[in-house]
């Protein structure tokens, strides 16, 4: 169990570093810009190195879930108060379920660790 919290640390900082470098990615496109595209690309670069860290303490399987959860998360959040898209009802129900996903997820990992 001491593991679990440092995963969720570490997928966290993951799914900050992919939002990042998505937003990243979006501003080059927008932009024309290559000064954000290897801004981009070296966010990658983070993820890569943190996943591996991630690794050392959980299997892919559950490392994978969380980052896509999480980012997902972080990505809607993100289009709306940065980018200022909006959602349809159906979008607000998905990411409600993406929510219920990850914490289903993570207390089954906390008990089967106790």
């Amino acid at each position: 169990m001491p593991y679990l919290p440092i995963v969720i640390l570490l997928v966290f900082l993951v799914s900050v570093s992919e939002a990042a470098a998505q937003s990243l990615a979006f501003l080059a496109h927008q932009r024309n810009s290559l000064t954000f595209v290897v801004a981009s690309w070296l966010m990658y670069l983070i993820i890569v190195l943190l996943l591996m860290q991630s690794y050392k303490h959980k299997g892919i399987g559950y490392v994978n879930v969380l980052w896509s959860g999480m980012t997902t998360l972080l990505m809607i959040s993100i289009g709306y108060f940065v980018f200022h898209e909006r959602l349809s009802k159906v979008e607000w129900i998905g990411a409600a379920l993406v929510l219920t996903g990850i914490a289903l997820i993570t207390v089954h990992n906390f008990k089967e660790h106790s």
